[in-house]
């Protein structure tokens, strides 16, 4: 059986105190790590700034359940995210 070498480094290493912003959206639920703020806030927009940019959510009754400094809940019928510019800038 021949065997193969996998590269052990798949995501370049970010910078020290760097962390990478990441998405998890389930029902009518979004949990966001490691955010960055809240830009823009609305029961049918929120615009939350990221480590790799911003990210919008449209919907219905939307609002933030819960937020600590690294963690973003969000509630609400979401009918779409989008993705915006560097650092949260559209």
């Amino acid at each position: 059986m021949k065997k193969r070498r996998f590269k052990t480094e798949l995501i370049p290493p970010l910078a020290e105190g760097a962390f990478s912003t990441r998405l998890s959206l389930t029902g009518n639920s979004l949990l966001m790590e490691n955010h960055h703020g809240i830009t823009e806030l609305s029961t049918e927009r929120i615009v939350i700034s990221g480590s790799e940019g911003s990210v919008s959510l449209w919907g219905e009754n939307l609002h933030v359940e819960a937020m600590t400094e690294r963690q973003l809940l969000i509630r609400g019928r979401i009918q779409s995210v989008d993705f915006g510019g560097e650092n949260g800038r559209d």
